[in-house]
């Protein structure tokens, strides 16, 4: 970054990478309204709500082996994953039943 005239300039280098964090935020974006439009249906809730059971959401993850304790949380991690593309009003309606 630079001064040109009282004004703050972006080096080249400095400029792509805003251009990359803008592009990323944009496909962050796009990918919770897929999210969104996948999970809102009746037939996207069923499914997530066998994903909360087949995930471990509402139980403890411990299990004594430590192998499948690593296997329980990282199912339990990617329901968490999902839910947190999901919008409030999804979220609500899963947990209405």
């Amino acid at each position: 970054m630079r001064m040109i005239n009282g004004d703050l300039v972006l080096e080249e280098d400095e400029q792509r990478t805003v251009e990359e964090i803008e592009e990323a935020e944009a496909r962050e974006k796009q990918l919770k309204i897929a999210y969104r439009i996948t999970f809102s249906s009746r037939e996207g809730l069923d499914v997530l709500k066998d994903l909360v059971g087949q995930g471990h959401l509402l139980e403890t993850s411990y299990r004594a082996d430590a192998r499948e304790h690593a296997l329980v949380e990282g199912e339990r991690n990617l329901l968490l994953y999902i839910l947190s593309k999901l919008s409030a009003e999804i979220k609500n309606k899963l947990m209405e039943v």
